[in-house]
């Protein structure tokens, strides 16, 4: 067993999370010295305490991995470890970076210039178009720098949250200076929009999943993926649902 084939175990152990991981990992060492280690010697990690020991001194009895990795690679994915080039700089800086991303689509240095754009599931036709405009603005023109944007809707204007201050698109669209990365969540409603606007305008975008490989949430939300199935997209799915969506999403932009 590899280093990743260890990390895609752990990852699915119940009681193990990236903080727990870490505290593992500084103890022995490696993800495989991890599985192999008894639960005696588990106990002796500090915030390791006996259900968290019995899940992973007993994990082939409860984990498939086999299974787990077939379907990794029957969905198109692949799976990234915190180790690997292409993981996200931004996303390692956090408290408790996702132990495995499963990734499909191909990454971009280009990417690190991302703008993470979010908004309501439930929204008008105004409020799609206006979102769909924000995003092939962004992406085909960039910003030099930007903070999470949150599209929200404004009776009279069309406003975004740029580091915490509202301000219209008129004041923003002076400083874009360069292509990026549009971010968002997959979900139907504003998210889809952004992703469309992206594709539109002939930029990248990045679809953050919070469910498992096999499932987009929410379930209507079908037809913006085949247009995101091209060379200027990819997906971040994470395993254990939604645990890490927004974190990831956030982390993604430059800021």
């Amino acid at each position: 067993m590899d280093a990743r084939e260890a990390f895609v175990a752990l990852n699915l152990i119940e009681h193990v999370g990236p903080v727990r991981v870490r505290q593992l990992l500084d103890c022995f060492g490696d993800a495989p010295a991890v599985l192999g280690a008894s639960k005696r010697q588990l106990l002796q990690v500090q915030g390791i305490g006996e259900d968290t020991a019995d899940a992973i001194a007993g994990w082939e009895k409860t984990i498939d991995l086999g299974a787990e990795l077939k379907r990794i690679e029957a969905f198109g994915c692949r799976a990234v470890i915190q180790s690997d080039e292409e993981y996200p700089a931004l996303l390692r800086q956090i408290y408790d970076p996702p132990i495995v991303l499963y990734v499909k689509g191909a990454l971009s240095p280009k990417d690190k210039n991302a703008v993470a754009m979010v908004g309501s599931r439930q929204t008008t036709h105004y409020g799609l178009e206006s979102a769909r405009k924000l995003a092939y603005q962004l992406a085909y023109l960039g910003v030099r720098r930007c903070e999470k944007i949150e599209f929200r809707e404004k009776s009279q204007s069309q406003v975004v949250d740029l580091q915490g201050s509202t301000i219209s698109l008129d004041a923003v669209l002076p400083i874009f200076s360069h292509l990026l990365t549009v971010v968002s969540g997959g979900a139907r409603g504003i998210d889809t929009a952004a992703h469309q606007g992206a594709l539109a305008a002939k930029g990248r975008t990045v679809v953050v999943l919070g469910t498992g490989i096999n499932i987009v949430f929410p379930f209507p939300v079908t037809r913006p993926f085949p247009a995101v199935k091209s060379r200027n997209s990819s997906r971040f799915r994470l395993p254990r649902p939604f645990r890490h969506r927004d974190a990831l999403a956030g982390s993604l932009h430059s800021g």
